[in-house]
């Protein structure tokens, strides 16, 4: 029904953005990645000119951990929109991923030079700055992106991973709070609560920790089960 619904769509008006941007958000919603790929390559094919359609492709091969194809897509978002901070963080982390570390140092240089002390660029900074070993660096880093953004908990696990689940008090409560916030992407409750987890049994509440594992892991059985994905 969606692929007719979205060839009729073409057929009306198929440069109209509103239509395939509404199906790409339901197949999200659907965590449908392989129809989300067969929509947007349609949509970038007759819209070329819209960075939500090729955003929507590179969503679509990042979540099929296929990286590199992601980059590709995500390159003409670039070049649609440049300079663009958010666009700029977010094509670094695909780099990130594809481990292509000198691309996605240039992308955070700009991204910094255009805005010093965005909370995006310094949390994407301690990543790469983790890839790089330069561990220091990425502990301040994501230190100060968590004092300017405390909800970003991407930023939480990596430092997570730094400090041996050691949070201050202020974070480790804001930690609690993302995992109990049912309106986050299944992705950051599920890595929010591997790192309660680690930051209570870093506190030596044992039991509590293991407890915060279980409750992570099923969340991510859950997902897994919803999206077609088995471990054998």
């Amino acid at each position: 029904p969606i692929s007719r619904a979205y060839d009729r769509m073409l057929q009306l008006d198929p440069r109209n953005p509103a239509g395939p941007a509404k199906i790409c958000t339901a197949m999200i919603a659907a965590r449908d990645w392989g129809g989300l790929a067969d929509i947007s390559r349609a949509w970038s094919t007759v819209a070329p000119e819209s960075p939500d359609a090729w955003r929507s492709r590179a969503r679509a091969a990042w979540e099929q951990g296929l990286f590199r194809e992601s980059l590709a897509h995500y390159e003409r978002v670039l070049a649609l929109r440049p300079g663009n901070v958010a666009e700029l963080c977010t094509a670094a982390r695909i780099c990130l991923q594809s481990q292509d570390f000198v691309r996605a140092e240039a992308l955070l240089d700009e991204a910094r030079a255009r805005a010093p002390g965005h909370p995006e660029v310094l949390a994407a900074l301690g990543m790469l700055r983790i890839c790089q070993g330069r561990f220091d660096e990425a502990e301040s880093d994501l230190v100060e992106s968590l004092a300017i953004a405390p909800g970003n908990v991407p930023a939480y696990t990596l430092l997570g991973r730094l400090r041996g689940g050691r949070f201050d008090e202020a974070q480790y409560w804001s930690l609690r709070q993302a995992v109990a916030n049912a309106a986050l992407p299944p992705e950051w409750r599920i890595a929010a609560g591997f790192a309660l987890g680690d930051a209570l049994h870093a506190r030596g509440e044992y039991a509590a920790a293991f407890t915060a594992w279980r409750d992570a892991n099923a969340r991510a059985r859950e997902r897994n089960a919803a999206e077609g994905i088995r471990y054998q």
